[in-house]
C-alpha cells in the first residue's frame, strides 16, 4: 500500500520548507551557531509545525537525530504523569552531542493540556534545561498558560501563499511523476485555504482517480467541493430576488455539505480576482464571510448564520 504523500514527501531540511521564510532563516541560524532556545509554535493545523519540528531536529542532531529527539502528542499521554516520565527517562540517557547541541522533546497539542498540566510541564522544563531542549506546537496560543510562554521563543506561523503551496505541489509532482497542468496545482493551492497538508492529500486522491494526468476539469470531477460558479450563481440570485438564492444555497446543505464548506467557498468566490466586483462591493462582501465563519467558530446555529451571510453580502 502506497504511504501517504504527506509522510512519503514531508520535507527532510529547513531550505525544502516553502513559506514563513523569515522563520526559516531564524531557525536556520540556530542551526549554524548552536544553542537552540525553547521554541513554542503556535497556528492554525496543516501550516507545518510538525514538520519544521523534525526539520530543525534532523539538522540540528545530525546523525543522532533517532538517539537524541522524541516526539510526544498532550492528546495521547493519559496525564501530566506519563509525560514527566518519559521526559526524565529521555533527558537522562547518554548522548554524545557537540558542544552547544542538546536533546530535544517535540510536544505537540501542548494547548490541549489543562492549565495545571501546562505549570507541571514548565517545572519539568526547568528541572531538564541543562541537557533537552523543548519544541511545543499548539493550535491556538492564548490556550497556552503565560509561565509556559514566557520560557519559550513563540513563533507564529503564517498560512503560506497560494504560490507557496504551488510550489510545494509542484516539487511532489516532480517527485511522484505526476502530470498536472498550472491550472490543476492553482485550483488544488486554491482549494486548500492555506492548509499544505489538505493541498498534498488532494493531490493524492487526484493522481489515483485520474492516473497521474492532472487536469483542472479532472480535478473538478474527482474532488467533491462547491465550485465559485455555484456561488456566483446563489450571489446573482440573490441579489436579483434573495428567496431564489436562498433556495439555492439551501440545496447546498440538502446536498450534504457543512456551513464551513459553504463558507469557505463563499470566500474562495470573494477572493478570486474573476470575480468581477467593485472593492467596495468585494470588502462588503467578504466582511460578511469572515463575521459568519467567526460565528460559525463561536458554535452558533450554522443554516442560520449562514443564511445571515448571504443577506448582509447581498443588500
Amino acid at each position: 500500500m502506497q504511504k501517504p504523500f504527506v509522510e512519503l514527501y514531508r520535507p527532510q531540511t529547513l531550505s525544502e520548507v516553502v513559506g514563513n521564510q523569515q522563520t526559516v532563516e531564524r531557525l536556520k541560524y540556530f542551526v549554524d551557531n548552536g544553542n537552540l532556545p525553547n521554541i513554542l509554535f503556535s497556528s492554525p493545523p496543516g501550516m507545518g509545525k510538525t514538520t519544521i519540528a523534525h526539520c530543525l531536529g534532523r539538522q540540528m542532531l545530525a546523525d543522532q537525530f533517532k538517539q537524541a529527539f522524541i516526539e510526544l502528542n498532550a492528546s495521547d499521554e493519559r496525564n501530566i504523569s506519563d509525560i514527566r516520565e518519559r521526559v526524565r527517562t529521555f533527558a537522562q540517557l547518554q548522548v554524545t552531542l557537540p558542544v552547544g547541541r542538546h536533546k530535544i522533546v517535540f510536544l505537540d497539542e501542548c494547548d490541549a493540556m489543562t492549565s495545571q498540566a501546562q505549570l507541571a510541564l514548565r517545572r519539568i522544563m526547568e528541572d531538564c534545561g541543562d541537557s533537552t531542549r523543548f519544541i511545543l506546537a499548539c493550535n491556538i496560543v492564548s490556550k497556552v498558560v503565560e509561565p509556559l510562554q514566557s520560557r519559550c521563543c513563540v513563533i507564529t506561523l503564517q498560512p503560506p501563499s497560494v504560490e507557496d503551496i504551488i510550489t510545494r505541489l509542484r516539487q511532489i509532482c516532480e517527485k511522484a511523476t505526476i502530470k498536472a497542468g498550472p491550472e490543476a496545482l492553482r485550483l488544488l493551492a486554491d482549494l486548500a485555504d492555506g492548509d499544505v497538508r489538505n493541498a498534498v492529500n488532494n493531490l493524492q486522491t487526484a493522481s489515483l482517480a485520474l492516473q497521474k494526468q492532472l487536469t483542472e476539469a479532472g480535478i473538478r470531477d474527482v474532488l467533491d467541493f462547491i465550485d465559485v460558479n455555484q456561488v456566483g450563481k446563489i450571489y446573482s440570485a440573490a441579489k436579483t430576488r434573495f428567496d431564489e438564492g436562498h433556495s439555492q444555497l439551501q440545496k447546498l446543505f440538502i446536498e450534504g455539505y457543512s456551513a464551513d464548506e459553504i463558507v469557505a467557498a463563499f470566500y474562495r468566490f470573494g477572493m478570486n480576482p474573476k470575480t468581477v466586483m467593485t472593492d467596495q462591493t468585494r470588502a462588503k462582501f467578504l466582511k460578511a464571510v469572515a463575521q459568519c465563519h467567526a460565528r460559525l467558530a463561536g458554535g452558533i446555529n450554522s443554516e442560520l448564520q449562514v443564511a445571515r451571510m448571504l443577506v448582509e453580502a447581498t443588500e
